[in-house]
């Protein structure tokens, strides 16, 4: 399934807009805790997040986040070197491979994998044959397992796959992540990070403790410009 969604994928047209800024939009949902210094737990509750980000190949760019209504601190416009911009290009499977394992070198199981593909798409716009050799890669991974069909939180089909983490260590609870892709075009729509058990954390699991709608991505010629 996973080389079938590579294939729709390869045969998309490029993202939209040029220029030399990468323009990801997300929204999120992730479990917020208040802690006292001794770490005694206040409250837990799920924070709505929506981001906005422009990041060029310098490091320069700006970020728009906003937290439950209003702005977080971390939107500013940012000078060279200050934002994270590793962009990876699309290249033959083992080099991409390997460029994402000097990136993400705790790559050694198809939970690793699954992250990895999060962490990529919230860091630049993902081409067309970038996503056709990342899908090529996570379906040469054990330990998979396809969910199947699933409506996600806006509304949009997709196809689920999904992979779960070792035993929780140090109080943190073990994990199973998903990915979720758009069936007409294999590029990714969610990610779903879900606790099985409660480990340290005052949630009653299985419980939902992180999700990500990519809701658009392209490219612009300067900061605040929608592509």
């Amino acid at each position: 399934m996973l080389t079938q969604l590579a294939n729709l994928a390869a045969a998309q047209p490029n993202p939209p807009g040029s220029g030399p800024y990468h323009y990801v939009r997300t929204k999120a949902w992730d479990l917020s805790t208040d802690v006292t210094t001794q770490m005694q737990v206040l409250e837990s509750h799920i924070a709505v997040s929506e981001r906005q980000q422009w990041i060029a190949s310098d490091g320069s760019g700006e970020l728009k986040v906003t937290t439950d209504g209003p702005a977080a601190r971390v939107s500013d416009v940012y000078g060279p070197g200050k934002l994270a911009a590793q962009f990876i290009t699309g290249v033959s499977v083992e080099d991409l491979q390997r460029a994402l394992t000097r990136q993400f070198p705790r790559n050694s199981s198809a939970f690793d994998w699954v992250d990895t593909f999060r962490q990529v798409w919230n860091r630049q716009v993902v081409s067309p044959d970038l996503q056709a050799t990342m899908l090529r890669i996570l379906a040469a991974q054990p330990g998979l397992a396809i969910s199947g069909a699933t409506t996600d939180r806006d509304g949009r089909s997709g196809i689920a796959v999904s992979a779960q983490s070792r035993d929780g260590q140090g109080g943190s609870p073990a994990l199973r992540c998903t990915l979720v892709f758009n069936p007409a075009t294999g590029m990714l729509m969610d990610y779903e990070r879900v606790a099985l058990d409660a480990g340290s954390l005052p949630i009653q699991a299985p419980a939902t403790t992180g999700y990500t709608v990519w809701l658009a991505s392209g490219y612009t010629h300067a900061v605040s410009e929608i592509p």
